[in-house]
């Protein structure tokens, strides 16, 4: 017996127990819907609308992305292609019910025990299975590997921060990786470390990043925000904007931009939070600090007016990637904290300088490409925001070279990443549909 049939046999002894007590809030809570979809009962329009050709899973809104970057080129190939699309967080599935039509259904996806998998499955009963990234649950694969159903994961990456543990238990992700028909790496990096944990090097190819195709296209077709136009015509100086800022990036920050003004250097610094339950702790910093501040939501409805000396705290979801547009700089959080960084790609889809701090190991193929190239900069820690903002404020030519350089970088990494994928995808579609006809 492989290691992946023991771990999947154990979750089945656990299943039961595991079942009940998610029973209860699929009962009394009030996200009923939520908890029965973590048990594999899905909704009836899901159920009337089975079985699907695809189910493909993505953990949250960055791998919706990829997802509906993929997709788009799939459909041109495929365009009667029945879709399931599942992901693990809420986020993730409202990003994934405003992304998409009705014709392609939403689900949360099912807790990774046989009891919840075997629900779902007898569902979906999905000819393909596709995984985005890293999201790879054993009891499902195994599962779905059972039922003969094809297996491939897109966009597959490995961060150098995360391989040392997917080494550590090689003898687990060795049986998940063997179990895919096909695996599509972002880089020849990542391909070394699929293959180092256990993936066959004939089942894996290089095909680029659909996360960063998408943002390509998505900048050249997002439209016009009046109110960001009506922003950017208010300020006469150049515009800092910190995206996904964490912990106390904020306080850096606001430091940093203190030391400029006292160097006369003109700039207006905007602080877009990642989770915006810290909007109240970044307006407390600011009144101790007798920094004068707007939120975007009053600004929006006219009743703050900007100052070049204020900052803009952004209390809303959504508007990071369009604020990018807007910006001469561009700091990427999550970066100066242990915390993998965000995507340093947003900013280089506008032609903007990125900078960001040393950990960015959610995005490291982009980040070392960024820096290598002149698009970007990478800040050892929070000592070195001050003198490398000073000189991106004082050099406007600095800045436009550097902004140039990000966007070539941001379509050599991801030119034609989505299409290859999709390729990939229709040809295993095409073989399961194929031998479903056969049998």
């Amino acid at each position: 017996m492989t290691w992946l049939g023991c771990y999947y046999r154990l979750c089945a002894l656990v299943g039961p127990f595991v079942d009940a007590c998610l029973h209860c809030p699929e009962l009394l809570s009030s996200s009923r819907k939520t908890w029965s979809q973590r048990r594999g009962t899905l909704p009836e329009e899901v159920v009337e609308n089975a079985p699907y050709d695809l189910w493909i899973h993505g953990a949250s809104v960055g791998e919706v992305s990829v997802i509906k970057a993929i997709l788009q080129s799939l459909f041109q190939i495929r365009p009667q292609t029945k879709t399931i699309v599942s992901t693990f967080t809420v986020s993730g599935l409202q990003y994934a019910r405003k992304t998409f039509d009705e014709k392609i259904k939403k689900i949360h996806c099912p807790l990774d025990y046989p009891q919840a998998i075997k629900r779902a499955l007898s569902i979906i009963r999905p000819k393909v299975f596709c995984t985005v990234e890293t999201e790879m649950w054993p009891s499902l694969i195994f599962a779905l590997k059972k039922k003969k159903t094809g297996l491939i994961l897109l966009n597959g990456r490995i961060s150098n921060h995360s391989f040392n543990s997917y080494k550590r238990f090689r003898f687990l992700f060795s049986d998940v990786l063997d179990a895919f028909d096909a695996i599509c790496a972002i880089s020849e990096r990542d391909m070394e470390r699929f293959i180092a944990i256990g993936a066959d090097e004939k089942r894996i190819r290089v095909c680029g990043n659909a996360k960063y195709e998408y943002l390509i296209t998505r900048a050249e077709r997002e439209p016009s925000n009046q109110i960001l136009a009506r922003l950017a015509s208010a300020i006469d100086a150049p515009i800092i904007v910190a995206g996904s800022i964490r912990q106390e990036e904020y306080r850096l920050l606001v430091e940093v931009s203190g030391r400029l003004w006292k160097e006369g250097m003109d700039h207006f610094l905007i602080l877009v939070p990642r989770h915006l339950d810290r909007v109240e702790e970044i307006r407390d910093f600011l009144t101790k600090k007798k920094r004068e501040y707007s939120l975007f939501s009053r600004f929006s409805k006219g009743k703050d007016t900007l100052f070049r000396k204020s900052i803009l705290i952004v209390d809303e979801i959504g508007l990071l990637f369009e604020l990018y547009q807007i910006c001469h700089i561009a700091f990427v959080g999550g970066s100066l904290p242990p915390l993998g960084g965000q995507n340093v790609m947003e900013p280089a889809a506008w032609e903007k300088p990125v900078v960001f701090g040393p950990n960015i190991w959610n995005f490291e193929d982009a980040a070392e490409a960024l820096v290598e190239r002149g698009g970007g900069f990478m800040v050892k820690d929070e000592t070195g925001l001050f003198p490398l903002f000073r000189d991106l404020l004082k050099g406007s030519r600095i800045r436009k070279k550097s902004g140039k350089a990000a966007k070539e970088t941001l379509i050599q990494l991801g030119k034609g990443a989505a299409t290859n994928q999709a390729l990939s995808l229709s040809d295993l579609l095409d073989k399961k549909t194929e031998r479903a006809a056969q049998q």
